[in-house]
């Protein structure tokens, strides 16, 4: 329970996003989605716990890291925090506003006429004024939840970069260990080709090898010499890469498992237009659609009569103690209303801008879902691929493995040379290379389905 909490907490509650108001559905006619994905099936429930997939506590444990010291993260929290402080001012624009105004003063003055007399006069007032636009046509309205879209946009971005570090993290995490496991791998042919050079030249010396046996020997071990070198280069890449998404300092010192993990879930079937729900990318972009559209659909409303009412109600007296008597009481009320009449073309100039806007933000939305379709379309084919492949690479490397125990046997009684050794070997190390880089690519397109779907599947 406390690992399902904990990727709860690293992928932010994918499942939480979703649409204030639903506009996917009009436009994402137009794209004409198929009933069932054409690459393969998928369905069930969203899932904020894909990681849990992986078996892997030492992934969901770094990963926690990951988001925890990310620093663009930390500020997108923050750009959060001020859109939603953004719709809050927005929204309060649609009702009145209220003042309580205390002005109190003195003035002296002096009037020539009377030799000079000085006349001292007080004013006190306490007021409580009021301002408020009647919004008739929802210009207001429409604007206010243009700002709350773009902050729901502003959460989804949010969550969508979250999955995207989860990801990466996962990524390098098997690349870091598809990296340690390749030179482990060059580690111990090193040691075999080494152990078996050593052979060679004792039956050189003896006379029972020639120099070609012997020299094919020496360049084998000297290949996988630079075999190993390179390995280890790879994987301290690797190492630091992955210490550098941690947030922590690129010392290469990180340990790590040295077993990649198993895809144990299979993939059930569903339908494709679950994924406007589900992917966080998906749900900011059309809440930025959404509120594009409603800017345009203000601005039209730019064009009509405004009505604006302000009021007040409070007291005035020459004597600070009679502020409070309502016998002193003063009130006002005024009616504003304010219609554009010639304004050198910048209101149409605005309906035009923000209606442009919106037809570009249509397509991009478009485009936006159909790339989306095509990431699932493409993951979910990869992963049947990869999996007939990752099979029978592991079958054929077992194969050459037994071939090459059969062949050094034959070796050892000499029915066989050395370059028949050579090239069992060779095959053996190449199938065996080939199905861990196989076994690395299935789990980073594995996450790329994540990716492409916005979580995980029950």
């Amino acid at each position: 329970m406390k690992r399902v909490s904990l990727i709860c907490l690293l992928l932010g509650l994918t499942g939480c996003v979703t649409n204030s108001s639903d506009i996917s559905e009009p436009i994402l006619s137009e794209i004409a989605p198929p009933e069932n994905w054409v690459s393969g099936t998928l369905e069930g429930s969203v899932s904020s716990n894909w990681l849990l997939g992986f078996g892997s506590d030492e992934l969901i444990n770094l990963a926690g890291i990951a988001v925890e010291n990310n620093l663009s993260l930390q500020a997108g929290s923050f750009q959060v925090e001020a859109a939603e402080a953004a719709a809050r001012i927005a929204k309060a624009g649609r009702y009145p506003n209220l003042n309580i105004d205390l002005n109190s003063g003195k003035q002296q003055s002096r009037f020539v006429g009377f030799n000079f007399q000085k006349v001292e006069t007080e004013v006190h007032t306490l007021s409580l004024s009021s301002q408020w636009e009647i919004d008739l046509w929802n210009r207001i309205g429409n604007t206010t939840s243009a700002v709350r879209a773009q902050a729901d946009a502003a959460a989804a971005d949010l969550v969508a970069a979250r999955l995207s570090l989860v990801a990466l993290t996962s990524k390098s995490y098997f690349n870091a260990i598809a990296a340690l496991k390749q030179l482990q791998l060059a580690r111990e042919n090193h040691e075999l080709l080494e152990n078996r050079f050593s052979t060679v030249k004792g039956r050189f010396d003896r006379g029972v090898a020639d120099s070609s046996e012997y020299r094919a020997a020496e360049a084998q071990v000297a290949a996988a010499a630079a075999s190993l070198a390179s390995r280890q280069i790879q994987y301290d890449s690797a190492i630091r890469t992955l210490e550098t998404i941690l947030g922590d300092y690129p010392s290469g010192s990180l340990t790590l498992s040295s077993d990649l993990p198993k895809i144990e879930n299979g993939i059930p079937s569903g339908l494709p237009s679950q994924l406007l729900n589900r992917r966080p990318d998906l749900v900011a972009e059309e809440r930025r659609l959404a509120a594009q559209l409603l800017q345009a659909k203000a601005a039209k409303k730019n064009w009509l009569p405004r009505i604006a009412l302000t009021g007040s109600l409070g007291t005035t007296s020459d004597q600070l103690s009679d502020v409070l008597d309502e016998d002193f009481s003063v009130w006002s009320l005024f009616g504003d209303l304010t219609t554009p009449l010639f304004s050198a073309g910048r209101l149409s100039a605005e309906r035009d801008q923000e209606r442009a806007l919106a037809e570009a933000s249509i397509r991009q939305y478009k485009d936006t879902v159909l790339t989306a379709f095509r990431e699932v379309e493409s993951a979910l084919t990869s992963d049947r691929l990869l999996t007939e492949l990752e099979m029978q690479q592991k079958r054929a490397a077992d194969s050459f493995a037994l071939s090459e125990d059969r062949i050094e046997s034959l070796y050892e009684r000499g029915t066989v040379d050395l370059f028949a050794l050579v090239d069992a070997r060779t095959r053996t190390l190449d199938a065996q290379t080939l199905l861990i880089d196989t076994t690395n690519r299935r789990l980073q397109n594995r996450v790329d389905l994540h990716i492409a779907l916005g979580g995980g599947f029950e």
